[in-house]
């Protein structure tokens, strides 16, 4: 796999989350100079959401369909679980 040039702690700080998976990149994130001054639209905050799947995707080398596949058994998995849970419960 090629070694990612673009700047990595600049797109962490963007999208609030240490995607990188550096110790040290989240550290300057909470600096003035980086708050946000104004607040960001329905469209920004979807679009920021779609940016994170996808930088995750990309470190786990999958397909983006994969990857929601993966996340829908997993998701389905757990809601058995829960059910399961629940019933015990109730029991």
């Amino acid at each position: 796999m090629a070694t990612r040039r673009s700047p990595r702690f600049k797109e962490c700080r963007r999208l609030g989350v240490n995607v990188s998976g550096h110790p040290k990149a989240m550290n300057r994130a909470n600096a003035p100079a980086f708050k946000k001054t104004h607040k960001t639209s329905e469209y920004g905050l979807q679009l920021i959401e779609k940016q994170k799947v996808k930088d995750v995707v990309r470190r786990l080398s999958m397909s983006e369909a994969d990857f929601y596949r993966k996340q829908k058994v997993a998701v389905e998995a757990l809601s058995k679980v829960i059910i399961r849970m629940e019933h015990e419960y109730d029991e």
